[in-house]
């Protein structure tokens, strides 16, 4: 029903490996390390959706961080915020990164909890 693919600041090797490790299974894998422009540059969205063949307006970027959904919102991407409560411990993603609030701005396309109600809401079946 939709590419999935993992849009990352990882280097290859290290997305290839976490997937591997734990499973995941991907359509297509882009990195920031092969694109030359780092997130939240507007080129870097931009070029992941043509290396999809994708209009902006045609792909969905899902993250637990803010500033990222802003910039791919920013190009035209409709945004998915997915909680990570604990993604950065108890100090939270200001104290470890200054990455702003771990809760979601208002204006996503999508509000979750977690993956598998991300998942029921774009009506896809898991199992």
């Amino acid at each position: 029903k939709y590419i999935v693919a993992s849009f990352t600041i990882l280097s290859y090797r290290v997305i290839i490996d976490t997937a591997k490790a734990n499973g995941l299974s991907w359509d297509a894998v882009i990195s920031c390390e092969g694109i030359g422009k780092y997130k939240i540059l507007p080129e870097s969205y931009q070029t992941a959706a043509r290396y999809l063949q994708l209009d902006p307006s045609e792909c969905l970027m899902v993250a637990g961080h803010n500033f990222d959904l802003n910039a791919a919102r920013a190009v035209g991407f409709k945004t998915a915020f997915v909680r990570r409560p604990n993604e950065w411990g108890e100090e939270g993603a200001v104290a470890m990164m200054g990455a702003g609030s771990a809760e979601p701005d208002e204006h996503h396309d999508i509000i979750v909890d977690t993956f598998p109600e991300l998942a029921h809401k774009l009506g896809v079946a898991l199992g």
